[in-house]
């Protein structure tokens, strides 16, 4: 009796161990995900460098973001924007694996390569190889959200606007939500508090959620510093009043 049970914990475990090898890397890097919501980091970690020791280059990326001090709870490319972050070493590691994918047709990791280019994350910034991979055809509405992104960055207004308004129309929320910022602020376009209203509002219609809060939070201000004789606000108010969302729906 006693043989026999010990014979099945062997043979279970056998089996486990044998999973555990076919487990594919992207699992592991889901594991490390799920990991994650439950506040476990270490074993986050842990899965992550698994299936980094296989290759997988989205783990190398987390695990770059996490090394940094940064959360991948959210997108891995908007995580990979953050200009607070860009030491850790794994960077360097994801990099040939990120090229890898990209030969194979991921677009995903097209998009995280592109970003890691531009900002030079594990080597020298390539800003011309950053933009030619993301205008290479066949092109995604989210390659042009990104290259908005990239001359945005570089102070590139005419076409940042450009490439966020094809993506908006291709139907990419966050494109709104950029091109709202774009007026709010007054960069490359003439400053204007309404039409940015009404792009938040598009943008968090069409599933941008970031979008909803920063129209609550923009209008909150306003409505308190228009409270306390603000004449700015006050403009802006009535501006967002009068402004209707028709023609910013990017619908043609």
């Amino acid at each position: 009796m006693i043989r026999s049970v010990l014979l099945l914990a062997l043979l279970v475990t056998t089996t486990i161990g044998c999973q555990d090898m076919r487990t594919p890397a992207t699992s592991l890097y889901d594991q490390g995900f799920l990991s994650l919501v439950y506040g476990q980091r270490a074993e986050a970690i842990r899965f992550y460098r698994k299936a980094s020791d296989k290759g997988h280059a989205k783990s190398k990326v987390a695990l770059g973001i996490l090394d940094d001090g940064g959360s991948v709870m959210s997108n891995l490319h908007l995580a990979l924007t953050d200009p607070s972050r860009g030491q850790s070493d794994w960077y360097e590691l994801a990099l040939g694996s990120l090229e890898e994918d990209v030969a194979n047709g991921d677009e995903d990791a097209k998009i995280m390569l592109a970003i890691m280019l531009e900002r030079g994350l594990g080597g020298s910034p390539d800003p011309e190889r950053a933009t030619s991979l993301l205008q290479e055809e066949p092109r995604s509405a989210e390659d042009d959200f990104w290259l908005g992104w990239i001359f945005e960055r570089r102070g590139y207004f005419p076409l940042a606007k450009k490439f966020y308004t094809s993506a908006a129309q291709d139907g990419v929320a966050t494109a709104y939500t950029s091109l709202a910022l774009m007026y709010m602020e007054g960069r490359g376009v003439e400053s204007s508090f309404g039409t940015a209203m009404a792009l938040l509002r598009v943008a968090y219609d069409r599933g941008d959620r970031g979008a909803g809060e920063l129209y609550e939070s923009y209008l909150n201000k306003a409505v308190r510093s228009a409270a306390l004789g603000d004449t700015k606000a006050l403009r802006n108010l009535e501006q967002f009043r009068r402004t209707g969302l028709r023609e910013y729906t990017m619908s043609g």
